[in-house]
Parts: structure tokens; C-alpha cells; sequence
């Protein structure tokens, strides 16, 4: 994966765009998750901070600066890959999944717990039914629905 285009970002910004106005920070925040960004608050407010002049919404032009701000999203995906890949094998078991789902588990709702919940996240996410994920796969866990993004 690399870098999008700016018409990729453009894209998504317009399919996510429900106002003429544009996009809040909550808006930008969870358009950006389609672009493998995971973006914090605070990434956001700085951003708005600095560039939006205090206005509530950012045009298209500005998702795409924003976009870009955050520098390439591969690095920090193959990081959080690799965190959880304690085998070393490149890819995702269902264990490590497991694991994966527990550690984001922060409204403490046990749904790593929960094996119909784990083998449905673990089906839709193996695309190719090896049993197994790689960082494709992964990218699929947490976009699946939205995965038509290119």
C-alpha cells in the first residue's frame, strides 16, 4: 500500500461528506480510519488548531492536508502487526487475534470472550480461508465493511 492519491482521499472525503459544509473533527477522524489512519484527538484538534481558523469543518482541500500531516500510516500498521505476531510467521491466528481484540477491549466488554463474535471478526477477515492473517487480512479486521476503499 502506498500512499493515496489525493483523488483516493478526495473520495473518501466526499463519500463520507453528509453536509455541504463539510467535515467536523469526529467526521475527519473516522474518514481518515478508511485511509489506514487511526488519528487521536489530539492529532485532530492540533490539526484544526493550526489550520482551520475556527471554523467547525474542513473542506475537501483541507482533509486532504490533513491527510498528509500525518505522514505514511504503513509504518505504525506493520508495528501494531508485528506487536501481536508473537510466532514471527507474518501473519494473524486466531490466538493472536484473540489477544488483539482483548488488549482493545477498553470499555472492558469481554467480547475476546465471546467465540461466536471471534470466529465471525476471524472469518470476515480471512479472506482467502487459510486460517491465518496477514497484514492484507489485518487491514480487513478493522475496514472490513468499508473495505471497497482503495
Amino acid at each position: 500500500m502506498a500512499h493515496k492519491t489525493d483523488e483516493e482521499i478526495l473520495n473518501v472525503f466526499e463519500t463520507e461528506c453528509k453536509h455541504d459544509e463539510g467535515l467536523n473533527q469526529e467526521e475527519a477522524g473516522d474518514a481518515l480510519t478508511y485511509l489506514y489512519h487511526n488519528p487521536t484527538k489530539l492529532d485532530i484538534s492540533d490539526f484544526w488548531d493550526k489550520h482551520v481558523e475556527g471554523r467547525e469543518r474542513i473542506n475537501g482541500e483541507e482533509f486532504i492536508q490533513l491527510y498528509k500531516s500525518l505522514g505514511d500510516p504503513i509504518p505504525k500498521l506493520w508495528d501494531a502487526f508485528k506487536k501481536f505476531d508473537v510466532d514471527n510467521s507474518n501473519t494473524i491466528d486466531r490466538d493472536e487475534l484473540k489477544a488483539i481484540v482483548a488488549h482493545l477491549d477498553i470499555f472492558n466488554e469481554g467480547v475476546a470472550d465471546d467465540d461466536y463474535y471471534m470466529e465471525q471478526t476471524f472469518s470476515r477477515a480471512d479472506k482467502n480461508g487459510d486460517n491465518s492473517l496477514d497484514i492484507k487480512g489485518k487491514k480487513n479486521i478493522s475496514y472490513g465493511e468499508h473495505s471497497g476503499y482503495s
